[in-house]
C-alpha cells in the first residue's frame, strides 16, 4: 500500500486552518518529493523504493554492489505480484510502478535532483556516518536526508 494511501485513512490529515482538503494536502505533499533516492538496494532498500514508487514517486536506487542493483526490479516485481494475488495492488499497475524505479551505482547521480534521500545501508554506524558526510557534499541544502 502506498504511503499516501495509508495517510488517507488517518482522520484530520488535511490542514483545517488553511482550508485544504485531505486530497489537496496529499497532492501538495506529493509535489514536494518529485524524486527520491534510496541508498542501499539490500533487504530494506528495494522495499522502500517499492512503496515510494507505488505512491507515484520517481525513485532512484543506489548501491555500490552491482549484484544488488541487478535484482531490484525483479524483487519489486515479485513482491507486487504476490500483493496482486491477494488483491492488494492491481496487476496491471505493476509495470508502471516498477518503471518509476531506476538504479545506479553512482552516488552523485542518485543524489542529483533528489528532493529526499533515504539511507538504507548495512547497520554499521561508521559507514552510515561516512555516507552522510558524502550526502551533505552531494545534495542540495533543500534535500531532506533520512536514515532507515
Amino acid at each position: 500500500m502506498a504511503l499516501s494511501a495509508m495517510r488517507k485513512d488517518i482522520p484530520h490529515c488535511g490542514h483545517p486552518r488553511s482550508g485544504q482538503s485531505d486530497q489537496e494536502a496529499h497532492q501538495k505533499e506529493a509535489d514536494v518529493a518529485n524524486q527520491i533516492a534510496v541508498i542501499g538496494a539490500g533487504l530494506m532498500g528495494h522495499g522502500i523504493a517499492q512503496v515510494l514508487a507505488a505512491g507515484g514517486h520517481r525513485v532512484i536506487v543506489q548501491d555500490a554492489v552491482p549484484a544488488a542493483l541487478a535484482t531490484v526490479h525483479e524483487r519489486i516485481t515479485a513482491n507486487l505480484t504476490r500483493m496482486a494475488d491477494y488483491g492488494l495492488v492491481a496487476a496491471d499497475a505493476i509495470p508502471a510502478i516498477v518503471g518509476r524505479v531506476t538504479c545506479t551505482a553512482d552516488l552523485a547521480e542518485a543524489c542529483r535532483g533528489a528532493d529526499i534521500v533515504i539511507e538504507a545501508i548495512v547497520e554499521n554506524l561508521a559507514l552510515k556516518q561516512e555516507l552522510f558526510v558524502k550526502l551533505e557534499e552531494l545534495c542540495s541544502d533543500k534535500t531532506i536526508l533520512c536514515s532507515n
